[in-house]
């Protein structure tokens, strides 16, 4: 009876975990398998657009911070760049671009202050963005010896934000046109504006595997510098900090760290949410804030931390404590439909930027010689803190009706930092020796000759001529950079000595690790030393 009992129970009990069995992969969800349609159509998927929101907050106060940079003062930094100079050199096909007679120039700033506050509190947000882009991009065709990477970088995204629908929520236009409102955005806009910051970083990563960043220079004398004037004796924490960084092994942690986390930090952070990205979120917070205190370089160091909430999750806000009671979600909207004309058009759209992006910054390779030393190809590359060149110009005017010759004041003309941009670079250089000329016909009504002997130092190497002293640079066309082999010297190769410096160099990184701790080889501490000993001689 037992046995019969048992069996019954068994029998009575093996339908019910078949049903369970039903029950539960009933409820368990299907994972479709990978596609490239699936994940084409993933990019017209409605996600959050709160991280969006945030992001042109941000930006527009850092705009607007840096319009107002230039106002405060009395207007000094406004004036020094685009109020006093005289001469200006102009980009290729922009010579007509011109400041502003009179007062123009003080209305233009204030109107782009005002355009950033309507970015950041997202009021007639199209005009804006349209106002701020076509201001700042006018300030930056005003005088191609003041470009800067972060300046081309804000003009890119200054110009995505004109078409992006960053105003539909938290913003004066969603609250005057409640028709305009919306929590949702498609998801290829956060693709788009992560593709931007992981090309910066690869980019400038790349840049920076030469011959010259692994051997630590220009960092080793930038740092040493600056660790040396912010030191405070009564501080331990600044005491062995500036120890670290005036050390090679501190030179070495910066140049070869640097190159580490350009390569990676772009790839790093589109990981999903996890420890690797948790580890490049806190290298990048470490290295911007480095960079803004170490190098001082503007307002970089806040775009890329705040372009830096692009990687996080759509939904990324309300993950913090209390702000899902204060803000509504939006839930995520597969799209599952065909891609129509308007989607594919916004695809090809994307290709041909990310092409432009990507193939613009390898054109150097096609132009002669080294890039850091006749610049050609330099800009829109993202190659940022890798060259110092120290010049010594004789700029020589040459009167054809008379043949007298005339040594010209190279600075006489120039104002800021005009003298330190435009002596090493070629193309600014050779504009500034045609307005030498053309200064000279007005006065003279004769168009003279304008030779340049000038001996420079790429990156603290051995100093050597750059122009081939027998042209007169007055006749040189400084866009037709076929000429320039012609006119410009080749960049010698490193010295042996040079050469020992290089991290690849074996003994170079048995002195790192038996003394890492030893002073950073400056070159220009010998250099100093030697003038001084040939002074006391003389």
């Amino acid at each position: 009876e037992t046995r019969r009992r048992k069996k019954q129970q068994t029998a009575s009990a093996q339908p019910s975990s078949s049903n369970n069995k039903k029950k539960v992969s009933k409820s368990t969800p299907k994972v479709e398998p990978w596609t490239f349609r699936r994940w084409l159509n993933s990019w017209f998927d409605e996600v959050d657009n709160i991280t969006l929101i945030i992001f042109r907050i941000m930006w527009g106060v850092i705009m607007t911070y840096e319009c107002w940079t230039f106002i405060r003062n009395d207007y000094t930094k406004l004036n020094a760049y685009y109020v006093y100079p005289i001469f200006a050199p102009k980009y290729f096909g922009f010579f007509w671009v011109n400041a502003w007679p009179g007062d123009g120039m003080y209305y233009h700033i204030w109107t782009m202050f005002a355009a950033g506050i309507g970015v950041t509190i997202g009021f007639a947000y199209h005009i804006s963005t349209i106002i701020f882009f076509l201001g700042f991009t006018y300030l930056i065709l005003l005088d191609a010896c003041l470009y800067l990477n972060h300046f081309y970088l804000i003009a890119v995204m200054a110009f995505m934000l004109i078409f992006l629908p960053a105003h539909r929520r938290f913003s004066v236009d969603s609250l005057l046109f409640p028709s305009c409102k919306k929590k949702t955005m498609p998801r290829h806009i956060i693709y788009l504006l992560r593709f931007t910051q992981v090309i910066v970083y690869f980019y400038a990563g790349i840049a920076k595997m030469n011959e010259d960043w692994i051997r630590g220079e220009p960092i080793r004398h930038w740092i040493v510098s600056r660790a040396q004037q912010g030191y405070n004796p009564n501080s331990i924490l600044s005491h062995y900090t500036t120890i670290f960084l005036t050390s090679e092994a501190g030179v070495y942690f910066i140049s070869i760290g640097g190159l580490l986390f350009d390569l990676t930090a772009g790839f790093l952070l589109c990981f999903p949410r996890g420890f690797i990205f948790n580890i490049a979120l806190i290298n990048c917070v470490f290295f911007h804030l480095m960079n803004k205190f170490l190098m001082n370089i503007g307002i970089f160091p806040w775009v890329m931390l705040a372009s830096t909430t692009l990687f996080f999750e759509p939904d990324w806000v309300f993950n913090i404590p209390g702000v899902s009671s204060l803000i509504e979600p939006a839930k995520e909207v597969k799209f599952k439909g065909k891609l129509d004309f308007k989607k594919k058009f916004v695809l090809l759209l994307f290709c041909l930027f990310a092409l432009h992006q990507i193939l613009i910054p390898l054109r150097h390779h096609l132009y002669y010689d080294n890039v850091a030393w006749n610049e050609m190809g330099h800009r829109y590359s993202w190659r940022m803190k890798l060259r110092d060149k120290v010049c010594e110009v004789d700029m020589n005017l040459v009167d054809p009706s008379t043949g007298l010759r005339y040594q010209v004041d190279y600075a006489s003309y120039l104002v800021g930092k005009q003298a330190r941009k435009v002596k090493p670079r070629p193309e600014l250089l050779i504009q500034y020796a045609h307005f030498i000329a053309r200064t000279y016909e007005e006065e003279s009504k004769v168009y003279p000759e304008v030779y340049v002997d000038m001996e420079c130092s790429l990156n603290y190497r051995t100093k050597q001529k750059m122009f081939h002293p027998d042209v007169d640079l007055a006749q040189v066309d400084p866009y037709d950079w076929s000429r320039f082999p012609d006119i410009i010297y080749p960049l010698e190769p490193l010295t042996p000595e040079e050469q020992n410096d290089s991290i690849l160099n074996w003994e170079k990184v048995v002195s790192l690790i038996s003394d890492p701790l030893q002073p950073a080889n400056l070159v220009f501490q010998k250099e100093n030393k030697k003038n001084k000993k040939n002074k006391k001689k003389k």
